[in-house]
Parts: structure tokens; sequence; C-alpha cells
């Protein structure tokens, strides 16, 4: 993943420059031995979601979305972009706040399917 962190063009597609620190916890997707996406989870925030611009629109982020709701089942808190929110509410988040470029999100439980 080491192109990806501190690259200019990803982190104006996130909104945010990603760093690897100690306590995050990293999701990653490939298609065999290419790189999707990622995603990082630090306690109970998810941030650092990015997909590469070939997978976009088919899963990729919902598959690691749900991957990180198994890890953590309820309490997740995210700031997501207007093309990640979408997902984020598909998989039961709520909208907390909305400001110019992200919007808090929440999910309170998961529920049992």
């Amino acid at each position: 993943m080491g192109p990806y962190f501190g690259s200019r063009q990803v982190a104006k597609e996130v909104g945010i420059h990603i760093y690897d620190d100690e306590d995050k916890e990293w999701f990653v997707a490939c298609d065999g031995g290419a790189l999707v996406g990622f995603a990082s989870l630090r306690g109970y925030v998810v941030s650092d979601c990015y997909v590469r611009q070939a997978w976009r629109r088919n899963g990729a982020l919902y598959s690691l979305l749900s991957r990180i709701l198994i890890a953590k089942p309820y309490g997740l808190k995210a700031n997501c972009t207007n093309a990640s929110l979408g997902t984020f509410l598909a998989l039961g988040f709520e909208v907390k706040s909305t400001s110019k470029n992200f919007t808090r999100v929440e999910l309170s439980c998961q529920s049992a399917d």
C-alpha cells in the first residue's frame, strides 16, 4: 500500500491524507494480485476508505465495510464523502451531521439477519 500513502491524488479523492498510524487496523480488497481498495479502523472510527477507480461502483467498498462490520458490529462512526455516503447508508449507518465536504455517520447497532 506504500504508493497510496502520501499520494496527492488519493488524498484529493478521499479528502484526507492517509497515514499508516500504529493503532489502525487495515482492511484490504484484492483482485488476484492487484489492490482494489482499502479502509482502516481505529477504535470505532472507520477512515481512509479508498477504492481504485477501475473497481468503483461494483460493490468493493460495500465488501470492505461489511468486513469491518464483522469485526465491530456496532458503535462505528465515519466521516464520508458524497461518493461513499450511499454505501454507508445501505449498511445501516445513520446521518448525524453534514458539512461542505463530509457527512458524519454512525451505526448504533447492527441488526441480526
